[in-house]
């Protein structure tokens, strides 16, 4: 008699559930590590124009009064009054045209918070470190980005 015994037809729906479940978990991944992605490149090209703001504008930033300068620990940098608090939505000046990826890319943007913070490493230094935190959320997990760069001791004097 031709035909699969039960044993058989079991035995073959176990590797198939096997298979299935490993190809979906495999997709679950991949769609959680497109989402972390795409969070850190967005937090990495905010934190990046904040920085060049604060380098090439620092006039755009409330400055530590000049005898908080002394301890060498980092100051945190406000907004002028003309400008939007900080954790202010700023979106790139080039954004997808499609619909759907544009209010994705969005979305990613309007989880950012940041902050910008600035010291002189030494009292003669010829710079100032400046620093700026990205935060944002993500299934409950408070996930972080920090950029640093120098900002010439000749444009913050102007700003004391």
């Amino acid at each position: 008699m031709a035909g699969f015994t039960l044993l058989e037809i079991l035995a073959a729906l176990a590797v198939l559930s096997v298979a299935s479940f490993i190809i979906i978990s495999m997709y679950a991944s991949s769609a959680v590590l497109f989402q972390t992605n795409r969070d850190e490149a967005a937090a990495g090209r905010l934190a990046e124009e904040v920085l060049i703001l604060v380098q090439r504008a620092p006039a755009s930033f409330e400055w530590p009064a000049a005898d908080a300068w002394d301890d060498g620990e980092f100051q945190e940098l406000t907004w002028r009054e003309t400008q939007p608090e900080a954790g202010f939505e700023a979106l790139p000046a080039t954004m997808p045209t499609d619909r759907r990826a544009y209010e994705r890319e969005r979305g990613a943007y309007e989880r950012l918070n940041w902050r910008a913070l600035v010291k002189r490493p030494e009292p003669e230094a010829t710079h100032a470190v400046a620093a700026v935190l990205v935060t944002w959320e993500t299934r409950g997990r408070t996930h972080g980005l920090t950029l640093t760069g120098a900002v010439p001791w000749a444009s913050v004097e102007e700003q004391l």
